[in-house]
Formats: structure tokens, C-alpha cells, sequence
């Protein structure tokens, strides 16, 4: 798992108000909204030690991890950080995520750190490698080189990545040397 444990509250704000009030909409939003607060609970829940936890956040996702069935950005985000293996094809990884590149500069979208950008390209790049569509890995890996804009160590890599047509690690660009 990429994400680590936050060890007090003080690192982090108390979001369990907010979760609680994901909760009780979950029933009532949008399939979309659904899956961007279940995310978001998922993730906070598995950073705090259990004191700072949600009461019930397990059988919250539990209930909705349906949600991560269908490929979107958020089942991505979530698989990823979580370190946990895509289930979905290559192309339906690649269309979850120029869905999400389409909207993110929009009023209501939200572009996501470039650290993720990156990463999430890069793994659709490896799908695609894994595959043998070479022609989509070396594509969606200089989508994450041009992203990758003011970190050298990163395009060093995503070149070496490509001129050898090696796998991607991950961990390269989570935890850069």
C-alpha cells in the first residue's frame, strides 16, 4: 500500500463529520457522486489509526464496494493507492482516465496531483505493455513523460521504460531516489 498511517489527528483534520454526512447521501447521489465520497472515505479510513476512524466504515464499503466494479478514475485511484491490481482491460483503463483528463480543468472537475496523474498513465501504459499493444504502452508512456514536466528522475525513468520496453514499477514514481 502506497498510502501510509496517519499516527495522530494532528497530521491530519478530522474528517468524520464529513464522512458521516457521505453516508447519509450515499443512497441518494448520483452513481458518480457515490463513488467520488466512497473514495474518499475509503481512503481517509484506511490512513487513521482505528481511534480515528469512522464508526462502521468497513460495512459502509462494504455495502457500496459495487462502485469499484465498473472502471472510473475513482476505482483507479483507490486500486492504486491501495496497492491492489487492476481488474479492468487496457482500454477500459485508458477511457476511464481521458473521461476524467477531459473534465478536470472544467468548473466542476478537479485535476489531481501530478504524482497521481503520472502514476495512473503509467499503469494504463503497463496494461497495455503486459498485453502486447505495444504501440498503446509507448502512447500512454510519453503521455506520462510530457506529465511529468520538472521531474527529471521521472523522465529518466518513463525513457528507460520505453526504449527497453520494460515493465513499470511503480514504486519508481511513488518513491523517487
Amino acid at each position: 500500500m502506497w498510502i501510509q498511517i496517519v499516527p495522530t489527528q494532528e497530521a491530519m483534520p478530522d474528517l468524520r463529520p464529513l464522512l458521516g454526512k457521505f453516508e447519509s447521501l450515499l443512497t441518494s447521489a448520483s452513481v458518480s457522486q457515490r463513488a467520488q465520497m466512497l473514495t474518499i472515505h475509503a481512503l481517509y479510513n484506511s490512513v487513521m489509526v482505528p481511534e480515528l476512524r469512522s464508526p462502521d466504515h468497513e460495512a459502509v464499503y462494504e455495502a457500496n464496494k459495487y462502485l469499484f466494479d465498473e472502471c472510473r478514475i475513482e476505482s483507479m485511484i483507490l486500486a492504486l493507492l491501495k496497492g491492489r491490481e487492476w481488474s479492468w482491460s487496457a482500454s477500459d483503463c485508458a477511457q476511464a482516465y481521458e473521461a476524467y483528463a477531459e473534465k478536470k480543468f472544467h468548473k466542476q472537475g478537479m485535476p489531481l496531483p501530478q504524482e497521481l496523474d503520472v502514476m495512473l498513465m503509467s499503469y494504463v501504459a503497463e496494461k497495455y505493455r503486459v498485453v502486447g499493444q505495444i504501440d498503446k504502452f509507448r502512447c500512454w508512456s510519453q503521455q506520462a513523460l510530457l506529465e511529468s514536466a520538472g521531474r527529471p528522475d521521472w523522465q529518466e525513468y518513463i525513457q528507460e521504460v520505453q526504449a527497453e520496453g520494460k515493465e513499470v514499477d511503480l514504486n519508481v514514481l511513488w518513491h523517487p531516489n
